[in-house]
């Protein structure tokens, strides 16, 4: 009588045991055809230049483009050359797809001469919400629409002929100038250094703020910045306007197409997650495209600034000023200059500079080296990111031992000159005056 509990229990463990092995084997499997399979082999790229339908008049996703066939969106094509084919120009579209990275497209590209070229278009890269075997992980906590970049390879042209619009298909090249994207080219700047801003939104930025971290950011040397404008008042838009006049900053509008089921609200203020983190990853993915022919890159927020200690170079060592302090000076209305109270160093959210031309791909606090190349860690005396913010909710040790950091300080009489300026300027009022 006792062998058959045991032989039941035995019998338990072996179907445990199966039902396990079938889903190593089933999640491996994808992560196999998701590795190797290339997904375009079978498309053939003879396309009917003669469609007539509109499909995608864009109203809902305005700034984006709709692939014919396929829940997809792409923001933009930006074109640089390839390193190890000079007669090869690599045009990059940076989206969200609905297809996860699996999406059969081909590339319609129309040239200034009239003429069309079609090849397919080669995965280039996704993000991962979840950085932990990704492959796997996201099989089972899936975003409607991936962060996704796809990339078109075509031979230069010869003189006189250029290389104009782009659209990505899946079905036949459409002939309404509203499903392509006009190709961008890469702007070689030697020596220059430039800032991925992210997206700008809500009620929480306020203009005086921004206007400080811009003229920081210019008194560090930075050259260029790229902000994402998703529905900003007026009043941030006034001030970008006159960042733009200037030559400092470049604003790309923003939205956030496609259909989510259940989802009322999309945004960043009401965050869905995990589609939020592709949303705001594709920023930073289409900055490192747009900006790649910068010398320097880095992505950064509005209530970031990095202060060398000793040279005028952007490092990425991360350093909190809690507002929850309190101010640290009464004497001024420059928010940068009031909270000076800071934590020691905290490695929760390392930031970085780059060289574009050496790096595969990035987001919002990593990136990946081609490999050949590597990064290293820069230490506390040489320079640390001071970041401006409420303390962060889940953080159990907000409070540790309090130092005050006056680096900042050395920048103070002629950033506080700069930034009234610019509000006078403007017509508008610090809002941390001390009235």
């Amino acid at each position: 009588m006792t062998k058959f509990p045991r032989y039941r229990r035995r019998y338990k463990k072996v179907l445990v045991l199966l039902g396990i092995l079938n889903l190593v084997f089933f999640v491996t499997a994808q992560f196999v055809t998701i590795w190797k399979q290339p997904y375009f082999a079978n498309i053939t790229t003879e396309w009917n230049w003669n469609s007539k339908t509109n499909e995608n008049p864009r109203t809902e996703h305005k700034y984006f483009i709709k692939v014919r066939g396929e829940d997809s969106y792409f923001l933009s094509a930006i074109a640089g050359p390839d390193t190890e084919s000079p007669n090869q120009l690599n045009i990059v579209l940076s989206g969200l797809d609905g297809t996860r990275g699996y999406g059969k497209f081909v590339c319609c590209v129309s040239r200034s001469d009239g003429s069309m070229l079609t090849t397919p278009a080669e995965f280039y890269h996704k993000h991962a919400h979840r950085q932990f075997l990704p492959a796997i992980t996201q099989l089972f906590y899936q975003a409607d629409y991936d962060a996704t970049q796809y990339v078109c390879n075509v031979q230069q042209t010869g003189e006189g002929v250029k290389y104009v619009n782009i659209s990505l298909t899946a079905a036949a090249c459409s002939d309404n100038a509203v499903d392509y994207l006009p190709i961008k080219h890469q702007k070689q700047v030697k020596q220059g250094l430039a800032i991925c801003a992210k997206v700008a939104y809500g009620h929480l930025l306020k203009p005086s703020r921004l206007i400080e971290w811009f003229e920081m950011q210019k008194m560090l040397g930075v050259d260029k910045i790229l902000v994402f404008d998703l529905a900003c008042g007026d009043d941030i838009k006034t001030v970008f306007r006159h960042y733009v006049d200037e030559g400092l900053l470049e604003v790309q509008p923003y939205s956030l197409p496609g259909k989510m089921p259940g989802s009322v609200q999309r945004g960043f203020v009401n965050r869905v997650y995990p589609q939020v983190s592709h949303d705001e990853a594709l920023t930073i993915l289409d900055c490192h495209q747009r900006l790649g022919g910068y010398q320097y890159l880095m992505a950064a927020d509005f209530d970031e600034i990095t202060i060398p200690k000793h040279f005028l170079t952007l490092k990425q060592l991360l350093k909190f000023h809690l507002e929850n302090w309190g101010r640290y000076r009464n004497d001024t209305d420059i928010f940068f200059q009031q909270h000076l109270r800071s934590a020691k160093p905290r490695w929760e959210c390392e930031k970085y500079i780059y060289l574009p031309s050496r790096v595969v791909t990035a987001i919002f606090h990593s990136f990946t080296p081609v490999s050949s190349f590597t990064y290293i860690y820069v230490k506390p005396e040489v320079a640390a990111i001071h970041h401006y913010r409420q303390c962060p909710q889940g953080w159990t040790n907000c409070y540790p031992e309090i130092i005050v950091d006056k680096q900042v300080m050395k920048y103070e009489k002629l950033h506080t000159k700069n930034t009234h300026e610019v509000l006078k300027k403007l017509n508008m009022k610090s809002y941390d005056s001390l009235v």
